[in-house]
Formats: structure tokens, sequence, C-alpha cells
């Protein structure tokens, strides 16, 4: 997998499009604005249309003693990250679970995870809590296809008021959520173009608010990116050109996201199946 490639698309398009336009970017093709990956409070007064969990589904070819490697990632803001100044610095977070498609087609997988509050600078980083499930089960006659579904959960309490500000919601919620698949030696199928055999178990795919592209070098099928919004398979940093594409997201704004701050814990919370219990390090 082209992990330098991920990278350089996940902040270009999802990191830096959320925090040029707080909660909502353009994206291609004439759709409308939408909220970007963001998976707000269970039981906080939510905007229309907004939801406390995102997931999706994807198909991959593999034998069952194959391994997944699943990261899920968001950024975890406070309110002065969102004023669009040199004041806030936004943390990154990730899941990291790794995981043996026949096992989990035993045992699903259900991890919790918390990142605790700190003082940042320009306000305070408030707690926050959720969790990733990852089902895994057979998808067609061909035995070596399997399905899988992700979903992230937002499990912050949050006082269901109506003074609750937008910027207060937002510090509480994962923002710019997405995933990272990755089957070393699998065969991911493209669900815009599925391959011969699977395009029936492809359309019995369901999106809640991510969705997911082939990524890497063309023709590479061993990783699939899941974002918050429809990117064609292979997408390429060039796509973020305001030049080439200024309705993806619009004139581009440096940022720093640093994904191991010093003296702030719990950057990655990394679970290791089978059966070992989760921690953050």
């Amino acid at each position: 997998m082209n992990t330098g490639l991920v990278e350089r698309i996940t902040r270009s398009v999802l990191y830096d499009g959320f925090l040029r336009s707080p909660g909502q970017v353009s994206v291609p093709g004439g759709q409308a604005r939408c909220a970007l990956g963001v998976i707000y409070p269970p039981d906080a007064l939510m905007p229309a249309g907004a939801t406390s969990e995102l997931g999706t589904q994807c198909l991959v070819r593999a034998p069952g003693s194959a391994a997944l490697d699943l990261r899920v990632r968001f950024l975890h803001v406070t309110p002065a990250d969102l004023d669009g100044g040199l004041a806030g610095q936004p943390l990154e977070r990730t899941v990291v679970i790794d995981a043996g498609l026949m096992e989990t087609c035993r045992r699903p997988i259900c991890e919790s995870f918390r990142w605790p509050g700190s003082e940042a600078l320009g306000g305070t980083r408030r707690t926050i809590h959720g969790d990733v499930t990852v089902n895994v089960e057979p998808a067609g006659q061909d035995g070596d296809w399997f399905r899988i579904d992700v979903s992230v959960a937002n499990s912050t309490p949050a006082p269901r008021v109506d003074g609750l500000g937008r910027r207060d919601l937002l510090a509480q919620s994962l923002v710019a959520t997405h995933a990272v698949l990755h089957v070393p030696g699998g065969e991911f199928a493209s669900l815009l173009d599925p391959p011969p055999g699977a395009t029936a178990a492809a359309g019995r795919c369901r999106h809640r608010g991510l969705w997911p592209v082939l990524i890497g070098a063309p023709g590479a099928r061993d990783a699939m990116l899941a974002a918050p919004l429809r990117l064609s398979d292979y997408p390429r940093t060039e796509l973020t050109d305001a030049a080439a594409r200024p309705s993806l997201v619009g004139p581009r704004r440096k940022i720093s996201i640093p994904t191991r701050p010093a003296g702030i814990p719990g950057t990655v919370a990394s679970v290791s199946h089978t059966g070992l219990a989760g921690h953050a390090r």
C-alpha cells in the first residue's frame, strides 16, 4: 500500500478541506455541500441530516488466513481550530485494528476508544469516546470473496441543550472521519466497476456516509480508502488543484497536523486480534 499517497490525499482533500470550511466542503460532480465526515455525539441536538455513526461495506478476495489492517482516522478539534487562524492545532487520532478475515467471520470486533481532554493552544480539548465495529462475512458462491463492514460511532456524552453552539458541538465530534483498509495479498473489488463474478455482491454493499474506492498506484487492489465524499478509484493529489477542480476544495491553505504531539497521550489506539485488548499509546 502506498501510505505516502494516502497521507497526501487525506490531508489535502479531507483535513484541509474541512478546516477551510468547517463541517462542509464542495464536492465534485455538482453534489451539494455536505458535512465532511463529522460524527456527532448521539445525545446532542444535531443539525438536520447529521448522524452519530458512519459506516461502509466493501468486498475483498483473499484466503481466509489473510489479515485485515484497518485504520480509522479523524481530527480531534478545539473551537479555536475552527476559526481559520493560527491559534488552533487539530490532532489526528487513529484507531488501528489488525485482524484475520476468517477469525472476524467467527467473532465480529467491537472496540471502544477514549481520548482524554487536555488544555490546548487556544482552548480546551474535550474528552471524546467512540466505537469501531468490524464484521466480515462470506460474499457470493466463491469462497474467496468476503464482505467487510466497518462502522464508526461517537459515544461522547453531550448535553441536549439548544444553547450548545456549533463550534462546541464539533469539538465533541469526530471530524473528517475516514478509514483505510489494507489486506496484504488480497484483491479489493472496485464498487464503481466491479470485476466479473462480483457485480451482484458489490450491488448489495451499503454505505452509510463513507464511500470506498481503490487507493494506490493504478491497478493495485490491496487497499481501499473509505472517505466521507464520493471519489473515483485511484484518486490523486492533483484532484485538489484549485485550477483543475475548483469545486473540490477551493484555494488551499497550509495546515499543520501533528500525528504524535509530545505530551498528549492517546494519539493511536492499537488493537490486535485475536483476543488482545485495545490500548492507547
